[in-house]
C-alpha cells in the first residue's frame, strides 16, 4: 500500500491576510490619531467674538500602503505647534502620539493578535 502526500502552499493567503491586516491598523490608528489632534488642537476666537476652528476642521489621516499621515494643509499649522517668537507653541499633532503610544500599540495587538 503506497500512501501520498501532497503540500500546496498558503503562502498567498497568509500574505493576503497579513496586508489585510496592515490595512486596518493603519486605518485605525489614522482615525485614532486624527481624533486625539481634533481634540487638542487649539480654536482661536476672532475679535468680534466668533470662534474658528479652520485648523482643527482641517485636520485629516491619510493611509499610504505602508503608513499612515495625520495632518494638516492650513498653512499656519506648524506655527501653532511649534510657536514662533511672538507666539507660544500649542502642541496637537505631536502629543497626540507621543502621549498615546501604549494605545497604538494596544490597537496593533488588536488587530494582528497576540504579539510574544
Amino acid at each position: 500500500m503506497r500512501t501520498e502526500w501532497r503540500f500546496e502552499s498558503n503562502l498567498s493567503n497568509v500574505l493576503n491576510a497579513m496586508q489585510d491586516k496592515r490595512k486596518t491598523a493603519l486605518e485605525t490608528i489614522g482615525q485614532f490619531v486624527e481624533g486625539e489632534a481634533v481634540v487638542r488642537c487649539p480654536v482661536g476666537q476672532y475679535d468680534d467674538g466668533r470662534v474658528g476652528g479652520n485648523l482643527r476642521n482641517s485636520i485629516k489621516n491619510v493611509v499610504a500602503e505602508d503608513n499612515v499621515t495625520v495632518g494638516t494643509d492650513v498653512e499656519y499649522s506648524g506655527y501653532v505647534e511649534k510657536g514662533t517668537s511672538r507666539q507660544k507653541a500649542q502642541p496637537y499633532l505631536t502629543p497626540a502620539i507621543e502621549d498615546n503610544t501604549s494605545s497604538i500599540e494596544q490597537i496593533v495587538r488588536q488587530v494582528y493578535g497576540s504579539i510574544s
